[in-house]
């Protein structure tokens, strides 16, 4: 099996800059897009909101929108609450087991909710108001979110992505049973990615022969 393997995480802002790509890609390619959470900000690793905090990352957004033309509307990070990024990758990885069909489109929409909406994913009650389009009940979605079942694997994501190696977000990987390339570690384009992808199939063709 070929598959491309999308580490990211629903609030880091550079995934939020490169996801109209790998909506791009996913819907080109002939290859299925398997997401996984990284844990950027995780539970122990959350961090408060500051001042000096609001401040950086407000610069921060700024050149990303720069770079990427994404809208990213720092009001979010003006509010109350702990830039934790638990509940909202439980919610993608919830999506994947539902349907991992939209599983990257869910990404998108967590992510546009959260840097373009001023939205607190960091709520369950949130994330779960944004599923209806997806034709599930955001009652059902938000108990999903709870269950030991879908914080087992969104932890076994966390320790997948950090067993190799990925601690930069987004990677993107070319990825069979046996073998993997990264074809994007950070912010790219379309067409290298698509370049990698075709580097990477070569050299499995290669060494089938």
């Amino acid at each position: 099996m070929q598959e491309i393997v999308y580490i990211a995480d629903p609030m880091c802002s550079w995934c939020w800059a490169i996801a109209p790509k790998v909506d791009q890609l996913s819907s080109e390619t002939d290859l299925p897009v398997r997401v996984v959470m990284g844990g950027l900000r995780s539970g122990p690793d959350a961090v408060e909101l500051t001042p000096e905090a609001v401040a950086s990352w407000t610069t921060h957004w700024e050149k990303v929108a720069a770079t990427s033309g994404q809208p990213l509307d720092p009001v979010g990070l003006r509010q109350d609450w702990l830039y934790d990024t638990h509940v909202a990758s439980l919610a993608v990885v919830a999506m994947r087991e539902l349907r991992p069909d939209v599983a990257v489109e869910f990404l998108s929409r967590v992510q546009r909710a959260f840097f373009s909406e001023g939205k607190d994913v960091t709520k369950r009650t949130v994330v779960a108001s944004l599923v209806e389009p997806f034709d599930i009940d955001p009652q059902g979605f938000e108990i999903l979110l709870g269950t030991p079942h879908i914080e087992q694997i969104t932890l076994d994501d966390y320790e997948w992505a950090k067993g190799i190696g990925a601690t930069a977000f987004p990677t993107l990987m070319f990825a069979t049973d046996t073998w993997a390339r990264a074809i994007a570690i950070g912010y790219t384009t379309v067409e290298d990615m698509r370049a990698q992808i075709a580097g990477a199939r070569v050299r499995v063709a290669e060494e089938s022969s």
